[in-house]
């Protein structure tokens, strides 16, 4: 589920639904990418959308912030009482390809970002003559990065191209299109004449809600209060045994490799911001080990 204010300066995190709990992938994983719950479809559900919501809503009220939320006009979104910092604007039925501005092009251009990853990894593992699989927890980090990929000025677009105006942007229209950046040249690389736009947008049908039977409406409630046993770990999908965790010396020799490639590039400065948040936050990390370690010491001389 993905969800953005008009100008694009806030995105809110990825909601992803699987069909296990607690894959097998998660084990050792204490920070997951993007939100994450399951159900036996992965389908979004009434139950799924309300508890998502209510902690947006905390979220927003701890903040001390109002919010107008736009939400498609759909059995899996059902009207929520006793908000206290969002309102709940519903689409008109049957309009959501022409007035839901994710539908405009923003998810289209988070696939296309997503996409863009997943071929530049099997087009390496060609290379290395290796094979590829990709984990429930491995589609999530290409999601969260292809999200930050997504520009604020292709959202704001996309509002406007729905529709949705900003006092001081009155009559304006822009072309929602992608930005320029995001053309792709894998897109040589497809092959049988399939264009990165067709591949992009695969899935477009693919079904991710369903009206509500009465038989639905029972599961949802049998789900939302047996969540955690949702499904057990023999019925999880992934068959690659989840990686050890690296060591922080590991973590540390790894850092100072990318340390060396982004200044050896010409553009390297663009990103070194980016790199010293994660050396900082190793490096927090390291001095806690050491303090702690020393402490130890000293306690048992």
């Amino acid at each position: 589920m993905v969800a953005a204010n008009m100008t694009g300066t806030e995105k809110l995190p990825l909601l992803v639904i699987g069909k296990a709990m607690n894959p097998r992938c998660f084990k050792n994983v204490k920070s997951l990418p993007t939100e994450y719950t399951a159900n036996k479809k992965a389908w979004m559900t009434s139950s799924i959308f309300q508890d998502w919501l209510v902690k947006l809503d905390e979220k927003m009220h701890r903040k001390r912030r109002r919010i107008v939320l736009i939400v498609d006009n759909c059995p899996a979104h059902p009207d929520v009482d006793n908000l206290k910092a969002i309102r709940l604007v519903f689409l008109p039925s049957n309009t959501t390809s022409k007035t839901q501005p994710m539908d405009q092009g923003i998810i289209n251009n988070l696939k296309v970002h997503y996409r863009k990853q997943l071929m530049t990894k099997f087009i390496k593992a060609i290379d290395k003559k290796e094979s590829v699989s990709i984990t429930v927890l491995d589609a999530m980090q290409h999601l969260r990065q292809a999200w930050d990929c997504v520009q604020p000025q292709t959202i704001n677009k996309c509002y406007l191209h729905a529709g949705f105006k900003i006092s001081d942007q009155t009559n304006t229209r822009a072309n929602a299109d992608s930005d320029p950046e995001d053309d792709v040249p894998l897109a040589t690389l497809v092959v049988n004449n399939i264009t990165l736009a067709q591949y992009a947008s695969v899935d477009d049908d693919l079904v991710t809600s369903c009206p509500a039977s009465e038989q639905d409406i029972v599961q949802n409630i049998i789900d939302s209060r047996t969540r955690t046993q949702l499904l057990s770990d023999d019925e999880d999908e992934d068959d690659v045994p989840p990686p050890l965790p690296p060591t922080l010396d590991a973590t540390t020799a790894a850092l100072e490799i990318v340390r060396r490639y982004v200044i050896s590039q010409d553009d390297g400065d663009s990103v070194m911001t980016g790199y010293n948040m994660v050396a900082n936050y190793v490096t927090e990390k390291e001095m806690k080990k050491c303090f702690t370690k020393r402490q130890s010491l000293m306690t048992s001389s």
